[in-house]
């Protein structure tokens, strides 16, 4: 969902700000959650998120839809963010 007070906003079905959105600047990509690191919850979100959804944050390699790319890309983030 864009913030439309904020266009490079995107934030997640509950409101947080996604920080792992690329391109967005902040935080870690991957780190889908704002939770400063890539970890489980992050892959739960790329899980829940599976299908066609353009412009979704959990779309990380911007392909149109959220599928195992993403989930593998997330999984190869994982860690604290830097």
């Amino acid at each position: 969902v864009r913030d439309i007070t904020n266009p490079d906003t995107i934030t997640d079905r509950v409101g947080q700000t996604n920080f792992g959105c690329p391109g967005n600047g902040n935080g870690c990509f991957g780190d889908l959650d704002g939770s400063g690191e890539v970890d489980s919850g992050d892959v739960s979100l790329c899980l829940l998120d599976t299908g066609p959804c353009p412009g979704c944050q959990s779309d990380l390699d911007g392909s149109g839809e959220v599928d195992s790319g993403d989930v593998s890309l997330c999984l190869l983030s994982t860690g604290p963010c830097q």
